[in-house]
């Protein structure tokens, strides 16, 4: 998973550099723009189930 997360904020950061460029159709824009909505909202529910994950060990941790 973490593979994927890693090529999602690859894929993220090639958007955001695509939409920085003066030359990109408003057609493209949007299209870009979606993708991008779309990755970030998965990166966010990924993100947040580390950071359950990692509560948890903390708390089995701190609980020996």
């Amino acid at each position: 998973m973490t593979d994927n997360f890693e090529q999602k904020m690859k894929r993220f950061s090639s958007i955001v550099q695509e939409l920085e460029k003066a030359d990109v159709s408003i057609e493209n824009s949007m299209s870009l723009y979606e993708e991008a909505i779309k990755i970030h909202k998965e990166a966010q529910e990924y993100l947040r189930t580390m950071e359950l994950k990692l509560a948890d060990v903390n708390e089995s941790v701190d609980s020996k």
